[in-house]
């Protein structure tokens, strides 16, 4: 019988001068995550039964200091996230991730949101736009593994999500949660020929006749 095949050698990323190049084909997360974890020195845990193929190929260096925010979005791609917990990150369902003690911020400053693939759970203060109004306008576009809830009585929204969907969202709340009367003006006019009351009859007059308010 012929000599079975032997099993291909786990990747490993090719390093020059704090530099990475990125090139797999079908790949195990548990040889990425050891790739990843030697890299950077952080430590993972893995949840029973999460297991992935992932393929990648970068055609340019990679700074090391970039190889964790990538591999976030190798997990986000792939339905998981990494969260925090202590000295560890723990590998985790997507879905599950919301259930975790993740980093919580505060505000609507675009700045303040890191533009990567990681979960965190962001408390947005409203001015003006009912909780109950936002979240009809942003759930349609929450991720698979996001969560919004709304908190009426300080009208806050409560949004557990990847930090790049947050910043979406905060960009969208910037234009719709504005004053009802922001572009409302008002000038005095003395008028000169003609009293108040006539003038402001026939005034009303016209505008009812242009349909306008």
């Amino acid at each position: 019988a012929p000599a079975p095949k032997p099993a291909p050698a786990p990747p490993s990323p090719e390093k020059k001068a704090g530099f990475v190049l990125l090139n797999f084909d079908e790949a195990e997360l548990k040889d990425i995550i050891s790739l990843v974890s030697e890299a950077t020195g952080t430590n993972f845990i893995i949840s029973p039964g999460i297991t992935a193929k992932i393929t990648i190929h970068s055609s340019k260096k990679i700074p090391s200091s970039e190889l964790f925010s990538i591999f976030e979005s190798i997990l986000e791609m792939n339905g998981l996230a990494a969260v925090k917990s202590g000295n560890f990150y723990k590998i985790v369902q997507g879905p599950m991730a919301h259930q975790k003690a993740l980093e919580v911020k505060k505000g609507k400053e675009i700045s303040s949101i890191p533009a990567e693939d990681k979960i965190i759970t962001q408390l947005i203060p409203l001015d003006f736009l009912p909780a109950s109004e936002a979240i009809t306008l942003l759930q349609p576009m929450i991720s698979p593994m996001g969560v919004i809830t709304p908190n009426t009585r300080n009208n806050i929204l409560i949004i557990t999500d990847v930090a790049s969907n947050i910043r979406r969202f905060v960009e969208i709340l910037k234009e719709v949660d504005v004053s009802a009367f922001e572009s409302t003006r008002i000038r005095l006019f003395a008028p000169i020929n003609v009293d108040v009351k006539t003038l402001s009859k026939e005034l009303t007059d016209i505008l009812n006749a242009l349909t306008l308010g």
